[in-house]
């Protein structure tokens, strides 16, 4: 491990482990070997669970986009139900906790929280603080230096701070399950900044937390469901049993601030029983995900945030039913944020704004929350007061609020009186630019306009403007919202704030700020957190290791062996290099690109032309397609409607219009974020365009999980077969085994031009069964039912369980999902139309790999015209060659199968019935088997 700052990136002492930024020696304390290998261990068990509840969360928004609003769950109606089960009793330092203070881990705000007259202090690693790297491991240090009473602080000035002798109880906010600690890599992937900041804290703290009486305390934020629950709870099981805690020491208390949540409380509490200390009303973040949600509805669009209270409809219900079910559950029931600072040079206005918070805190007591949050020392004493007076006990626990009856209408309930007006927009704009431009200079927590603001409220301020430009809303004063409007405003603010700051504006980031904000003010492009789009920009990481945001816009006119030299270097896949000292230094993009251009004979292959940023569970199916110059739109719309990983080979001609392909390929990606998280791409450079299964090949070999789902891009994915396949457990496990490929049924419409825009298509079953009795839709290909007929359509129509193909025929060719290692490849002698497929699949089958069919779910083909004089042609010759590849496969599998000893095993029935038609087989293989056995 290197303690020279001048270095940007060290591997240190843990195997897997790499540190791309530096530190120094107080910082190293942190970043101990010992405390390296725990996180390191959590992140590889836990991170792949994280990546698939992750994965959920985009699938959900795709479901509520298509108008399935979200509701009580009713698989876990059992728990919500049940009125016997508690969670565990409130821990030591715990049971009282009227009013707790909030900020960020710098070391003044540390020290002055746990001196103040709280009864807590959330220390914040989300929200209100910046992660930088100085910040977050500044901010371990000033924790651990807290419990152990050694912190101290003198400021320029010399005014020295410490610690009293009776600070208040300690708890910890780690950042949420979306953020990414990208300045260490485990076995090559970026950490989980929750598990980086929860490991740290608690491999450093716990024992000597439990020591003072107290112990490892949370409050976990952003969950969306009782699955991303159920991973902390996992995760807090183990760190304690790593470190021989006994289970249920730690205590989380959740957040409620997201409108799914809201959904699944006693789910919520049920997964973290042992471990939870209740939850918490997050307002603000509450309504920012109402917003982000309901984003495409118009009837969800709310008015100015000041008109956004807590006494609203969905908001009232949220925080009963939040009391009720803490309270019927034994934990705490926590109030919201009280973000007012004193005014000290207007009496009057301060006057105005402590009332606010007397009232907020006495609506609060009296509806039963057993404490609330105040950002500012100044208004703990406001805080105590309403809580002493309504409260005298140490908590309300008793206050079951039987009278509360909350049900999905209540939570999605925006019937009330508010306007949009033009002060509200410049509001948000003017909240916007000041906080972003602070926390770009690493400050998370701002004051702004009298208030206390940190990230919660500057993602509302965005959200609102793009909701409001989206729907092109109207204010109060008749002028209509547009994405146009929104910059003009946003411009005028930037020449109000250059006039008051002078010269000084140049030292601002005003001008980046200004650029990340008018991206999501439109209308148009809406990044689900502002700090996961930005965090490249405040990475401590050297720029090679990052995208330089001036650039984003930039589309350059390019070639193959420049583009391919503007990725090198760029989220490399992590492969196995020799010991050759020359090779291991080499980009693997290089060293692959290389490789491939001497071996695929006249077509080159450049992998990873563009790699996917996310990273995906092994168990995720990768979409393996290939794509044309002309298709290159339908890829784009299905890495957006897919949100999984894809893996693409994309033909690039080797003549005069390769410029201006590559050039369409880059500015594609630049403006589909999608096609930059999900889509690997791979590009084949020649001058023939149909070598369809080497390109299936490519794709296949390059995707970057367990599973493959052989697709062309022309299908419509109208079902989600990935939420089906986790439903069905037994076909799980033929994939798994490798023993069975899942079939997805195609259809077509009869009149092609109903198959033009997929906004149509049926959403399920039920839909679709409706358009095939009308005869809108058929089978695909309808004209070659051979290719599909294998499936059963008839028996598909009536079927609720997953079903074996029974009926296989050798021309068979669906869409199918099968494991990717040790499943054939294509054959590569089939180039043009006709029989490629078919071929794929016919080895698969030989191979004793059974087709499955999914009962549910279906593709539909979105109309494509293809030259077909041309289709005409090769199929013919392609149809002669697959008569010969028959009989040659054939021959090869079963000379293998007698070889390994397999022929009379189940592992040889397919290939047995569908060989066994070829005249002349039975009698050669009998003589091979004989000739095997004599040996």
């Amino acid at each position: 491990m290197s303690l020279n700052n001048n270095n940007s990136s060290s591997s240190c002492a843990v195997e897997g482990v790499n540190i791309l930024a530096s530190f120094n020696q107080d910082q190293e304390q942190i970043l101990s070997t010992e405390a390296l290998k725990f996180i390191a261990t959590l992140q590889r068990t836990f991170n792949g669970t994280r990546k698939t509840l992750l994965n959920k969360r985009d699938l959900r928004q795709q479901e509520i986009d298509r108008g399935v609003l979200p509701d009580f769950l009713p698989e876990t109606a059992y728990i919500r139900d049940d009125p016997n089960w508690r969670a565990a009793k409130p821990a030591p330092g715990l049971q009282d906790r009227r009013v707790e203070i909030t900020g960020p881990v710098d070391r003044k705000m540390v020290i002055n929280a746990l001196n103040s007259d709280a009864l807590t202090y959330m220390a914040d690693f989300e929200d209100s603080t910046a992660p930088t790297w100085n910040n977050v491991l500044n901010g371990q240090i000033n924790l651990r230096d807290a419990i152990n009473g050694t912190i101290s602080f003198t400021n320029p000035a010399g005014k020295k701070y410490q610690l009293n002798d009776n600070p208040c109880t300690l708890i910890v906010r780690p950042r949420g399950w979306h953020m990414l600690e990208k300045h260490i890599l485990v076995d090559g992937e970026p950490m989980s900044a929750s598990i980086f900041d929860f490991g740290l804290f608690f491999f450093h703290n716990a024992k000597n937390q439990i020591k003072n009486g107290l112990g490892p305390y949370f409050y976990l934020p952003k969950m969306e469901s009782h699955l991303e629950a159920r991973l902390w709870n996992d995760i807090f099981n183990l760190s304690q049993d790593m470190l021989n805690i006994p289970r249920g020491t730690i205590r989380g208390t959740v957040l409620i601030e997201t409108i799914l949540a809201a959904f699944e409380m006693d789910e919520i509490i049920y997964e973290l029983r042992e471990h939870s200390s209740g939850l918490n009303c997050g307002r603000w973040d509450y309504i920012f995900s109402f917003i982000k949600k309901f984003r495409q509805y118009p009837q969800y669009v709310l008015p100015d945030r000041s008109d956004v209270s807590m006494t609203v409809p969905f908001m009232s219900a949220y925080v009963n039913l939040l009391i009720q079910t803490c309270h019927k559950r034994g934990v705490h029931a926590m109030g919201g944020m009280a973000a007012q600072i004193p005014i000290k040079n207007d009496v009057e206005a301060n006057n105005v704004a402590m009332k606010k918070v007397r009232a907020d805190k006495w609506r609060e007591v009296t509806a039963g929350h057993d404490g609330t949050w105040v950002a500012h020392p100044d208004l703990v004493k406001i805080a105590l007061e309403i809580f002493n007076e309504h409260m005298p006990q140490p908590n309300q626990l008793f206050k079951r609020r039987e009278d509360v009856f909350v049900k999905q209408k209540d939570l999605l309930n925006v019937d009330f009186d508010g306007k949009i007006t033009e002060h509200g927009i410049r509001d948000n704009i003017q909240i916007g630019l000041a906080y972003m431009e602070s926390w770009l200079r690493g400050v998370g927590c701002v004051p702004i306009h009298h208030l206390m603001e940190d990230c919660a409220t500057y993602e509302i301020s965005r959200s609102q403007l793009w909701q409001w430009a989206h729907h092109q809303s109207v204010t109060a004063e008749g002028r209509k919202i547009t994405g146009d409007y929104c910059l003009q405003v946003l411009d005028e603010e930037i020449e109000n704030i250059k006039k008051e700051l002078g010269s000084k504006y140049e030292t601002t980031k005003y001008e980046s700020a200004k650029a990340a904000f008018s991206t999501n003010i439109t209308g148009q492009r809406y990044d689900d957190f502002v700090t996961t789009m930005l965090y490249d920009d405040i990475l401590s990481i050297q720029s090679s290791f990052k995208s330089s945001p001036s650039q984003k816009n930039l589309v350059p006119e390019i070639s193959v062996a420049g583009l391919q030299q503007h990725y090198l270097g760029k989220q490399q896949v992590d492969w196995k290099n020799s010991l050759d000292q020359i090779v291991e230094s080499t980009p693997e993009d290089l060293v692959l690109s290389k490789v491939f251009s001497e071996t695929m004979g006249p077509s080159k292959v450049i992998p990873y032309y563009f790699k996917a940023t996310e990273n995906f569970d092994n168990e995720e199916v990768t979409i393996a397609t290939l794509v044309t110059y002309n298709r290159f739109k339908v890829l784009s719309r299905l890495a957006s409607h897919y949100k999984g990983p894809v893996s693409v080979a994309i033909h690039v001609n080797d003549d005069d219009t390769k410029q201006k392909i590559l050039t369409d390929l880059h500015q594609l990606y630049e403006e589909n974020e999608d096609l930059r998280r999900y889509v690997d791409l791979h590009l084949v450079v020649d001058k023939f365009d149909r070598q369809f299964n080497m390109w299936r090949n490519v794709a296949k070999f390059f995707a970057r999980t367990d599973y493959i789902m052989m697709l062309d891009v022309d299908f419509y994915l109208c079902t989600d077969f990935r939420e089906s396949l986790k439903k069905e457990p037994e076909l799980m496990e033929l994939l798994r085994s490798g023993k069975g490929a899942i079939v997805v049924p195609a259809f077509e419409y009869v009149d092609e031009n109903d198959g033009e825009d997929w906004n149509d298509f049926p959403k399920n079953k039920k839909e679709l069964l409706v358009d095939v009795g009308t005869e809108r839709l058929d089978m695909f290909h309808r004209g070659w039912k051979r290719g599909h007929g294998s499936t059963n359509y008839g028996k598909w129509y009536k079927q609720t369980k997953p079903y074996k193909v029974t009926d296989y025929n050798y021309s068979y060719e669906p869409y199918v999902i099968f494991k990717k290692e040790g499943t054939p490849w294509c054959d590569e002698r089939f180039v043009g139309y006709g029989a490629n497929k078919a071929a794929c699949l016919f080895e698969i089958f030989l191979a004793g790999i059974d087709y499955w069919v999914l009962p549910d779910d279906f593709l539909i083909h979105q109309t494509h015209h293809y030259p077909e004089d041309t289709r005409a042609k090769e199929r013919t010759y392609n149809k002669k060659l697959y008569d010969y590849y028959r009989e040659e496969t054939c021959l090869r599998y079963a000379r293998m199968m007698i070889a390994a000893d397999e022929w009379g095993t189940t592992k040889a029935a397919n290939l047995k019935k569908e060989c066994g038609r070829i005249r002349g087989f039975n009698d050669v293989i009998q003589k091979v088997a004989a000739e095997h056995n004599e040996l």
